[in-house]
């Protein structure tokens, strides 16, 4: 009987302890995270159940997150049920122009996003170039960069300003990694002489500064490169060409900058060049582009922007000009009918991938007329979107509009105030609106509606030879829309 009692002692004991292992295991909590993470973590030794992680003591354990080489193109959604991760490693994977610090957990102090192409690195801090205030929105411990980080001049020279004891750090063009600095390197000799001569505050010896200011009288300074390869305006560089543009990005990128750019020219063939990343800078009033293949290249942000010339990209997908006060500045009375220097213009021409454009809402403009003094859209043969004219009340000379694929579309004005005559408004009412076109053009529905509509001739242009549509008030009558 007593070996029974303890039979039967022995066996309530092992199944208590089973029942309780059992409740041990069911209290192990289970926290569900994206299914990208999911999937990552699944092959690094963690337990996955469906999209649920199980928040074992390897989760709670977890300091250093290794992401690398996992085709990642955003910050995977879940890294928050890591509660001690300190540091990620997001190197080799395909996050490209952006990296938000603000979809971080707050426990992570360090990341590595070296080879990436990242150029903008949104939620770290915050720069009021107008009031010269710097508000940093993530303290980090350590930053390793990738290589195109070198652009960046919005954002990380600021943050690296107010944190220079930060284990910062960027990797050279041959992927090695130095310590962040905000020196930047101008190869062209002659170049570097021309941006030293106008820019002299922004230059460390050789370099240019991407974290210094300009000094006041600089502010303004143009940069205006000829046909050729040199500059026009500067005797002191007459006959001296350059051989490469970079740069000159750090210029363009940066907010404080109210200055004009232009590198154009007509009736010659322009030397191609290339540049990195470009994102025109707030202040940036006057860009003019002729022949450049850039890397990446963002109008988003070109808020005083009011003439565009854009002509040989042969990259460039899309261009944002939603921001921009192209047609925006109002008429400046009977003498000239725009305000303040080069007229309003733009053109967009021989840029082979080019699907779509995005222009301002012009009937949203303050103020009024609005107004522009050309439209050039040609050699688009990808282009794909709806231009819309609809809100422009005056056009100073008119549109060209050739080598468009057979399924474009644009929105003409619906109703102008006045016609002009060559962008001055004639005291006796006279002006004109001209319209050219390819013959695949002439044929497009929008445009013979326009013609119809307000019964414009085709004409021989007197200066240029062009066939054209042409509306005259002196021969033709009251313009009536």
């Amino acid at each position: 009987m007593k070996n029974i009692k303890y039979i039967g002692l022995w066996i309530i004991a092992v199944l208590f302890l089973f029942t309780s292992c059992s409740k041990d295991d069911d209290m192990v909590e289970k926290k569900r995270i994206g299914s990208e993470l999911a999937s990552i973590l699944s092959t690094k030794g963690f337990t996955i159940e469906g999209d649920m992680l199980v928040a074992d003591s390897k989760v709670t354990k977890t300091k250093k997150l290794d992401l690398s080489n996992t085709h990642l193109t955003t910050v995977p959604e879940g890294l928050e049920v890591f509660p001690n991760l300190e540091f990620v490693n997001f190197a080799n994977n395909d996050f490209e122009v952006s990296f938000d610090f603000s979809k971080l957990p707050t426990s992570v102090k360090g990341v590595d996003l070296s080879n990436n192409k990242i150029y903008e690195y949104n939620g770290l801090v915050n720069v009021d170039f107008d009031k010269k205030e710097i508000n940093v929105l993530r303290e980090m411990d350590k930053l390793i960069l990738p290589y195109t980080a070198k652009y960046n001049v919005e954002s990380l020279p600021y943050y690296y300003r107010r944190n220079k004891d930060i284990d910062m750090q960027m990797q050279e063009k041959d992927g090695n990694l130095k310590r962040y600095n905000t020196l930047r390197e101008v190869p062209d000799l002659v170049l570097r002489l021309y941006l030293k001569k106008h820019f002299k505050s922004r230059f460390r010896g050789n370099r240019l500064d991407i974290g210094s200011f300009f000094a006041f009288e600089e502010e303004e300074n143009a940069i205006n490169l000829n046909v050729n390869g040199g500059f026009w305006g500067d005797d002191d560089l007459a006959g001296a060409n350059f051989s490469s543009l970079e740069g000159i990005e750090y210029l363009l990128n940066d907010s404080r900058w109210r200055g004009t750019f232009s590198r154009a020219g007509e009736g010659e063939a322009l030397k191609p060049y290339k540049l990195g990343y470009v994102k025109l800078g707030s202040k940036l009033s006057r860009f003019e582009s002729d022949n450049i293949t850039y890397e990446y290249f963002d109008t988003s942000n070109a808020r005083s922007l009011n003439n565009f010339v854009f002509k040989g990209d042969t990259q460039v997908t899309k261009l944002d000009l939603s921001k921009t006060k192209i047609a925006g500045r109002g008429a400046a009375g009977s003498s000239n009918l725009f305000a303040g220097g080069v007229p309003d213009n733009l053109t967009i021409k021989d840029c082979p991938n080019l699907e779509e454009i995005i222009l301002p809402d012009f009937s949203k403009m303050e103020k009024k007329p609005v107004s522009i003094t050309s439209i050039s859209l040609e050699n688009l043969p990808k282009l794909k979107s709806t231009v819309d004219f609809s809100g422009i009340q005056v056009v100073g000379a008119g549109f060209v509009l050739k080598g468009l694929n057979e399924n474009f579309n644009i929105k003409f004005p619906t109703k102008l105030e006045y016609l002009t005559q060559y962008g001055l408004k004639s005291p006796d009412g006279h002006g004109q609106l001209f319209i050219k076109v390819d013959e695949a053009m002439k044929e497009n529905k929008a445009v013979k509606d326009y013609v119809t509509k307000h019964k414009m001739k085709w004409v021989v242009d007197d200066w240029s030879d062009e066939a054209q549509y042409l509306f005259d008030t002196e021969t033709m009558g009251e313009w009536i829309d």
